[in-house]
């Protein structure tokens, strides 16, 4: 597993990413993400569904018994990236302490990104 730490907004945010390094090519990727942190009740899910719409990218959100936030998303890495980014800051009430990302195997999803009933 590879992780690093970094600072953002002055938050500081531990991220670790397995099953090999983040793809390099401009190909669709897709990506198993679980966010820590102070991320129920503060429309997580929504701005995480927001977010993704507005890259066109594909997958789901959900809340997790732990307190924690679990989404998958398919899209161009570009746009992936992107997406990574802002949940990575979230919405104003969210406090992410940790993203973890798993690529996996990409599953051509073409439907639209959807909140999971948790």
């Amino acid at each position: 597993m590879n992780g690093w730490k970094e600072m953002a907004d002055h938050q500081h945010i531990e991220e670790s990413s397995q099953r090999g390094e983040q793809p390099l090519d401009m190909s669709l990727v897709r990506a198993h993400i679980v966010v820590e942190g102070r991320v129920q009740g503060v429309a997580y899910r929504a701005f995480t569904q927001q977010q993704a719409t507005s890259l066109n990218l594909h997958g789901w959100v959900r809340n997790l018994p732990s307190g924690h936030v679990e989404s998958e998303v398919e899209g161009r890495l570009s746009a992936v990236e992107t997406f990574l980014n802002a949940l990575r800051q979230g919405p104003s009430l969210a406090h992410v302490e940790h993203i973890h990302i798993e690529w996996i195997s990409v599953l051509n999803d073409v439907g639209e990104f959807r909140i999971l009933r948790s």
